[in-house]
This record gives structure tokens, C-alpha cells and sequence, in this order.
């Protein structure tokens, strides 16, 4: 009887600990290395070559956002499904960030001409410029 004691809790937390284990899957983003991951807005890493990218385990299960950024390029985002299986999200290749679009003139205006005196001095004097 005294074991029967000892035994009870025991099961009662493998029980939780497999109930939480089932409750929670896999995301694996194959991508080059050094890459920043991010879950649903906060980053879950950096991919290696050692995880063919980044490998994000006890997700929670239902949907979420997964985003890729590289330095100099557009971010990459996916919409995944977690389930029991373990999700697979390849990144594809990155597209440069687009230049910050500059102020353009209205079509048909001339910019304003600056009036004013412009004065030259030249050394030695009295020569032709």
C-alpha cells in the first residue's frame, strides 16, 4: 500500500506531461543561415546550417504567423497550421527592399529661378575670366 501512494502522483504527472507534449507542434523553415525567425511577432531564433534553417518545437497547436528577414530585403511571411504533424515552411528566394521613393515635382511646373548678384574677385588683379 505504501508503494500505491508513491505511485499515484506519478502517474497523474506523466499524464500532464504527455497531455502537454500532445498539445504543442513542430515548425520546421528550411532557409539559409543567419536569418531571423520570428512566431507571431516575436523572434524565435536565428536559422543555422546545423537545422537546415530553424527548427521551432512546442508551438502551441492552431494558427500562426511565421516571418523570415534578411538585411537589406523584403521580409517573408507564412500563415501555418500546427498540428500534431510537424509543419514544413520553405523560405523562397529574397527580394531587395525598394528604394524610398523620392519627392517627385508636379508635372508641367518649372522650379522657381534664383535671382540675385554674384561677385568675382581674382588674384592678380585685373585679369580676364
Amino acid at each position: 500500500m505504501r508503494h500505491a501512494r508513491g505511485l499515484i502522483p506519478l502517474i497523474a504527472l506523466a499524464a500532464i506531461g504527455v497531455t502537454a507534449v500532445a498539445a504543442a507542434g513542430e515548425i520546421q523553415v528550411l532557409c539559409e543561415p543567419g536569418l531571423r525567425v520570428y512566431l507571431d511577432g516575436e523572434l524565435a531564433g536565428i536559422s543555422s546550417r546545423l537545422d537546415d534553417g530553424a527548427y521551432l518545437m512546442d508551438v502551441a497547436r492552431g494558427l500562426h504567423i511565421v516571418r523570415v528577414e534578411k538585411d537589406g530585403f523584403e521580409p517573408q511571411s507564412f500563415e501555418v497550421l500546427v498540428g500534431q504533424v510537424p509543419v514544413e515552411v520553405t523560405v523562397g528566394e529574397f527580394q531587395a527592399e525598394a528604394a524610398p521613393a523620392s519627392p517627385e515635382e508636379p508635372a508641367g511646373e518649372r522650379p522657381a529661378l534664383a535671382v540675385g548678384t554674384l561677385v568675382v574677385t581674382s588674384a592678380p588683379q585685373n585679369c580676364v575670366v
